[in-house]
């Protein structure tokens, strides 16, 4: 395969956060703004595994290969599967954080033109959501939240298998990065002002942010209606069977769920981010 490093400009615009913050929620909206339909929740576009198939069409295993090699194949199966020279973008859904591996890039660097939308959620309320999702207690999700967790592989089989690392890591490396151009959204911006912040996605995902487009956006992903087509449909990013992943979407729900001790060791683990977001005073 031989072409031509000038040409390879990815188009991936990535929709990064840590988990249970609002990245499918996002996804969806960014659906229904470009369909101008319901979204179908199993059918949200391109995950970051791009790169396996193009190891696989080329014979390739990760497990043949040096750490630094693999994850250059893993990058350039995501920048050809955005489309060589075109200008249609792919959104893809990552929990990685922006850390770099043993080749001294993040997961997630593409080729100039790549963008990202990184959704950011009070951790309080991650906290309760990240253990549902993973059948563990509360405590136990706090503890994942406060372990920071170098080199991660961004993907380990099923998603609650995957160690995201601590919060704060997460978050700042996100925000703080300036290889490629990021919008970032709270989760309670998409729930208390969802006019205003869905307009911005829009705008920066280039899709139609028209009042009414926007709209009907805001009104076909609402959490009723997510939590209604997972009952009917299904959904493939649920951890289990008797685990529903659209379980209250409520942004203050942490009040009446966590334990004290529980709240304030979040605060004081990552007292310094959540301030910065608004999260804290």
């Amino acid at each position: 395969m031989n072409i031509p490093s000038d040409r390879i400009r990815s188009r991936t615009v990535w929709c990064a956060s840590y988990p249970k913050s609002g990245n499918t929620w996002v996804r969806s909206l960014a659906m229904a703004l470009r369909t101008s339909q319901q979204p179908d929740i199993n059918r949200l576009g391109a995950e970051g595994h791009a790169g396996a198939d193009l190891m696989r069409s080329l014979g390739l295993s990760p497990s043949d290969m040096q750490p630094a090699s693999a994850h250059a194949f893993v990058r350039l199966g995501w920048a050809i599967g955005s489309g060589i020279d075109s200008d249609a973008p792919t959104l893809r859904k990552t929990h990685t954080p922006w850390l770099p591996l043993a080749d001294g890039y993040p997961e997630c660097w593409q080729p100039p033109d790549a963008r990202a939308v990184y959704i950011v959620r009070d951790p309080r309320a991650v906290a309760v959501s990240w253990a549902h999702h993973i059948g563990h207690s509360h405590t136990d999700a706090v503890t994942i939240m406060e372990t920071h967790k170098p080199g991660l592989a961004a993907h380990s089989g099923e998603e609650h298998h995957f160690h995201p690392g601590d919060w704060s890591v997460h978050v700042t490396s996100w925000m703080d990065q300036r290889d490629i151009p990021t919008l970032v959204i709270r989760y309670e911006d998409l729930t208390y002002e969802p006019q205003t912040t869905v307009t911005r996605l829009a705008r920066w995902l280039d899709l139609p942010d028209d009042e009414q487009s926007v709209q009907a956006a805001v009104d076909a992903c609402s959490f009723a209606n997510l939590a209604s087509a997972e009952i009917v449909n299904g959904f493939a990013e649920a951890s289990a069977p008797d685990r529903v992943f659209f379980r209250r979407g409520e942004a203050e729900a942490w009040r009446e769920e966590l334990a004290e001790d529980l709240v304030e060791r979040i605060e004081t683990q990552h007292g310094e981010v959540m301030r910065r977001l608004g999260y804290l005073v």
